[in-house]
């Protein structure tokens, strides 16, 4: 088996901001952007013992976006308001051929093979929201916000796609969110907040097909709904002039998540092929529930005025229910965080070392134990230590070494494909006019 891949990605923004009141706004802020996202893909391949199979594979996008935003104050309340404009286009293609023969390119009949991404879908997204930030007392800001979402999918059949049938999904709706934060001291603030939020199927959940990782096939599925999720969380932050720490803990529940099922389609069952090395087919799913939850903390000591400690930890569990079972939540990361340190050893030169921990992941569900991304059994923990020196004689230059990974630990992200880096050195130089 032999996979090349060629991408590129390019970007474009015109931003305009207006800073001073301008008749009932203190400012207003226009963005203007494209975005184009090549993916191209060489396989060769022998599917049996005397063919040997080429495909040339070619996807693009291009999102255009208009965002404005402006911001009102009217006595307590600042009032931050906008909309949102976007289109999103997908062109895709594949090219097969056996052995000499000539290129055939995939076709709109239900079981010959497709593009990744159905050729000419898009996906229109309207979106207009108001924030309210009110100033109840002296101690106590309340922040209250809802925004408004209309979103519309395009998925082409035949003959301009070579997707048998083309379909629409339309929705329409809203999110919403309450969130306080209340002083109980000059440095000690606890904070709540509120939220339900919604998520559209976007065109790769409704219409991306063809061979997966392990064997597997994904078949499209026209009647995913939008998926609903509603989040709390809750903590304390503290900060004065030696510490800032905060510590948060969290809570969300999924309705109707959107989750690839395996075998979830019978093999010669609509587009699922009902020969070749596959299994029952694969396809994306509105699930009954999934819940989310964990903390979060950070905290930021200066122990003397030349020494700074500092540290992250984050955890997250998850729970998914599919027909009746439950099971641990996909591509979960596992207990993780930072610790260092900055120690100023002069004026102008300043010394850090940290280090970066993952826990061992072995909560996973059939999703993650199709993926050949995730070890057998799951994805074993690492510390990974740093050292970075700093030299910055004025506010002009500044010269930095670093140092990566500086015992050579074998290590891989949960979920990530690409190993990480090794024992690597560096060198930055910048100067500012």
């Amino acid at each position: 088996f032999e996979s090349n891949y060629f991408n590129s990605r390019e970007f474009f923004h015109l931003r305009y901001r207006h800073t001073t009141p301008v008749a009932f706004m203190d400012s207003i802020e226009l963005h203007l952007g494209r975005q184009v996202i090549e993916d191209n893909r060489y396989d060769r391949f022998r599917p049996n013992a005397t063919t040997v199979r080429i495909q040339l594979e070619d996807n693009r996008s291009t999102l255009d976006g208009f965002t404005a935003a402006a911001v009102s104050t009217v006595g307590a309340h600042r009032l931050s308001y906008g909309l949102e404009l976007y289109q999103d286009k997908v062109d895709s293609g594949i090219l097969r051929k056996n052995n000499a023969g000539p290129f055939t390119p995939s076709s709109g009949t239900s079981l010959a093979f497709k593009s990744r991404f159905p050729n000419g879908a898009e996906a229109d997204n309207y979106g207009a929201y108001l924030l309210d930030a009110i100033h109840v007392t002296e101690r106590l800001l309340l922040d209250v916000g809802v925004r408004g979402n209309r979103t519309e999918t395009t998925v082409p059949g035949a003959p301009g796609s070579d997707r048998p049938v083309g379909y629409a999904v339309n929705s329409t709706d809203a999110s919403g969110q309450i969130g306080l934060r209340y002083a109980l001291s000059p440095s000690w603030a606890y904070t709540a907040n509120l939220g339900r939020g919604y998520r559209a199927p976007n065109i790769n959940d409704l219409a991306a097909i063809g061979s997966r990782s392990n064997n597997r096939y994904v078949v499209s599925n026209p009647d995913l709904k939008p998926e609903t999720i509603t989040s709390i969380d809750t903590g304390f932050k503290w900060n004065s002039s030696s510490l800032n720490a905060e510590a948060v803990g969290f809570y969300a529940q999924y309705d109707d998540r959107i989750d690839l099922i395996n075998n979830a389609v019978a093999r010669g069952t609509g587009e699922c092929p009902a020969t070749g090395e596959t299994n029952d087919c694969s396809q994306n799913r509105n699930i009954q529930k999934a819940e989310y939850y964990g903390f979060e903390g950070a905290l930021r000591y200066r122990v003397m005025p030349a020494l700074t400690v500092y540290g992250t930890l984050n955890y997250v569990r998850a729970e998914k229910k599919v027909a009746g079972i439950t099971s641990p939540g996909n591509r979960i990361p596992p207990l993780n965080g930072v610790v260092g340190a900055e120690w100023q050893l002069a004026p102008t030169v300043v010394l850090e070392p940290s280090v970066w921990m993952n826990g061992t992941q072995d909560r996973l569900d059939s999703v993650d134990n199709a993926d050949n991304r995730i070890a057998n059994g799951g994805t074993a923990g690492f510390a990974v230590v740093n050292l970075r020196a700093g030299w910055k004689p004025n506010d002009t230059y500044s010269l930095q070494l670093f140092g990566e990974n500086l015992l050579d630990k074998s290590y891989r992200e949960h979920g990530s494909g690409i190993d990480g880096r090794g024992r690597g050195v560096g060198v930055t130089a910048q100067a500012s006019f």
